[in-house]
């Protein structure tokens, strides 16, 4: 019911964050089975965070 403290730039680069992310991990041959909000870290409260995937409990190495 409250609205959120994030303008829809800082949600979208957020969003952005966590494809780049994706995109690394495609790169290396890694998936990471386990994507969501609660696997991913800020590295700050305010203007300029970082979204960082985490959690790589159940990654796997597609080429193993």
């Amino acid at each position: 019911e409250r609205p959120s403290p994030l303008t829809m730039v800082e949600l979208l680069t957020c969003a952005k964050d966590v494809a780049e992310g994706c995109r690394y991990l495609e790169e290396n041959h890694f998936i990471h089975r386990d994507i969501a909000a609660r696997n991913c870290l800020l590295t700050t409260k305010g203007p300029g965070r970082v979204v960082k995937i985490a959690d790589f409990g159940m990654s796997r190495d597609i080429y193993r």
